[in-house]
């Protein structure tokens, strides 16, 4: 465990070319927003991008600059897909560069592939709303692949 890392939940959501974050301890601390460009492809099939017009904060992310690194992959009986995702405040193409809790942060995300296994529709950023179109999180990562 890094000692650095902030005790909590960060909630993310990508969608319409965003990013949307939020902070939780025990209750919402935080929301911003930003705009998602991609970067291009690594080697091993990651998604490099960068994120513009961010706001810094402290509790979601203290740098002017973000740049982020993501994969996803299926689980064992495909009931659900993880996302694993780092954060830097320099350009990186491994999620190992955010580990480190001071210039960058990882995460592994969930999405459940099918309601009547799970739902994570409690998890959004608080001010967005999902519909029945719209099932998870992480539908909307595709415009950046």
């Amino acid at each position: 465990m890094n000692k650095k890392y902030k005790k909590g939940e960060y909630d993310l959501l990508f969608k319409d070319k965003k990013i949307h974050m939020q902070f939780f301890d025990t209750k919402v601390e935080t929301k911003e927003l930003g705009d998602v460009k991609t970067d291009g492809i690594t080697d091993d099939g990651m998604v490099m991008f960068t994120v513009t017009n961010f706001k810094s904060d402290p509790n979601i992310w203290p740098f002017d600059t973000l740049h982020g690194v993501y994969k996803e992959t299926f689980g064992q009986d495909n009931l659900f897909k993880f996302l694993e995702i780092a954060f830097s405040k320099d350009a990186i193409t491994q999620l190992d560069q955010g580990l480190d809790g001071v210039n960058g942060r990882y995460w592994v995300g969930v999405k459940c592939l099918s309601k009547f296994n799970c739902d994570f529709s409690k998890a959004s950023p608080e001010t967005l709303t999902q519909t029945e179109a719209w099932l998870s999180e992480f539908d909307e990562l595709e415009f950046i692949q």
